[in-house]
């Protein structure tokens, strides 16, 4: 068996062949110090054939593909591909971002310096064209914040948090979409993790242009991020995450306001 990897890229995905063919390259293509190897853990999340027959396309020694026999959930499909996983540092990337070439170096920069946790962030971008050597954004976007959309961990946190068989994310509670990296990072916080960021460690998150034809995938979207604030909620019964899932009387009172008392709803402006 060929040496461990220092780092090890753990990317869920699902029926999403057009982005995965510009993303997953991009993160196979990094320009690592000397001396350290990285691997990509592709998730297929219960997809068709076609994310199948791609990864087949893109078959080289740093890139494992796991097969999921259905669909499960972004919880379960990052438990799957940590499990598997050889790398003392994960990065936690999904399959809709495009990086450029120093994206890794940038977020081992950090790892490095002392830092148990790299908070990469990202900006939507509407193209598909390969990042390679795109400008970063400016101006600077603010604080970083922990999302497993973009973040590198050492494996012993994750570890730490994990239970036996099941893995550090909570994918039976978090069963839908949502919240469940929010609530990984409460529990990672119990262990004071110390933090870092590289303005290097960005990602482009695709976006494509808002249209009515996708208007029902994203209202079932929400309706999903709903039920497990819920949970979210339910599992940490405290003011910060009442702030964070809106459930305070200020935010009541700010949605009757904003909705004219519910008059403005989806049923109401679909005309």
């Amino acid at each position: 068996m060929n040496p461990a990897p220092q780092i090890s890229v753990v990317m869920p995905m699902y029926d999403n062949p057009d982005q995965v063919r510009v993303t997953l390259p991009a993160i196979l293509r990094q320009s690592l110090p000397r001396g350290m190897t990285h691997e990509v853990i592709a998730v297929d999340d219960g997809s068709g054939p076609e994310i199948a027959a791609l990864l087949a396309t893109l078959a080289q020694p740093s890139l494992k593909p796991v097969r999921l026999q259905r669909n499960t959930n972004r919880g379960a499909a990052r438990n799957a591909g940590i499990a598997v996983s050889r790398g003392a540092w994960i990065v936690l990337l999904d399959s809709d971002m495009i990086v450029r070439p120093d994206f890794l170096a940038a977020h081992a920069r950090v790892l490095e310096k002392g830092a148990q946790i790299s908070l990469g962030f990202y900006v939507d971008t509407d193209s598909l064209a390969p990042a390679g050597n795109r400008p970063l954004p400016a101006p600077w976007p603010g604080p970083g914040y922990f999302t497993s959309a973009n973040v590198a961990l050492e494996r012993r946190l994750l570890d730490a948090v994990s239970e036996e068989g099941e893995g550090p994310f909570d994918a039976r509670t978090f069963e839908r979409y949502g919240w469940e990296d929010l609530d990984l990072e409460l529990r990672l916080n119990r262990l004071n993790p110390v933090r870092g960021r590289d303005r290097r460690a960005v990602s482009f998150h695709i976006c494509p242009p808002f249209s009515l034809d996708v208007l029902d995938a994203m209202t079932r979207k929400e309706i999903d991020r709903a039920a497990m604030a819920r949970r979210f909620l339910a599992k940490h019964p405290r003011l910060a995450v009442r702030m964070l899932t809106q459930k305070t009387p200020f935010h009541r009172a700010a949605w009757e306001l904003l909705t004219v008392f519910g008059l403005l709803n989806a049923r109401s402006l679909r005309p």
